[in-house]
């Protein structure tokens, strides 16, 4: 999830680790927190991998420091992230919407239309295991009232996502 939002970043314009952390928290900070001790093995990671390069260049002050810039092959690999199976896990899939979501309007038009509706299909997947959750009668009430909720949260997600189509 952090190598996707590194390269959605590096995809507008080439930045320093500072710069990509600020952009990061600008662009999603509501729902994705992150640290230089993430992003440093993140960009190594993809520099390793010839997604990103660095230059290191002067700061104003004068100090050494690393510049980062997609590669060919990166943006290719930001496409494979955008478009791979969501992850089962609700949570982790529920973050990796969002930052598709956002980072949609980097990829061609018909990627696009594949990106939303994977993220279609993972709800109503997921809304359909909720439902079939609300049928267990052993629920407590407090707890069906919960899951009322999520059913509502996904139901609102879904009709959203469909009139951006």
């Amino acid at each position: 999830m952090i190598e996707l939002l590194i390269l959605t970043v590096l995809l507008d314009n080439k930045s320093s680790i500072y710069g990509i952390k600020q952009k990061i928290e600008n662009n999603f900070s509501l729902f994705f927190k992150t640290s230089f001790g993430s992003l440093y093995p993140a960009l190594k990671k993809l520099e390793n991998n010839k997604y990103v390069t660095s230059k290191t260049q002067l700061s104003s002050g004068g100090q050494k420091k690393s510049v980062y810039s997609i590669t060919n092959e990166g943006r290719e690999y930001f496409n494979t992230l955008m478009t791979e199976n969501l992850p089962e896990n609700p949570s982790t899939a529920s973050q990796l919407i969002n930052i598709r979501l956002i980072a949609l309007s980097k990829i061609e038009i018909e990627s696009q239309r594949q990106v939303i509706n994977s993220i279609l299909n993972y709800l109503e997947n997921y809304k359909l295991n909720i439902e079939i959750l609300l049928n267990n009668t052993e629920l407590k009430k407090s707890h069906k009232k919960f899951i009322e909720y999520n059913l509502h949260k996904i139901s609102e997600d879904i009709k959203w996502i469909n009139s951006i189509l």
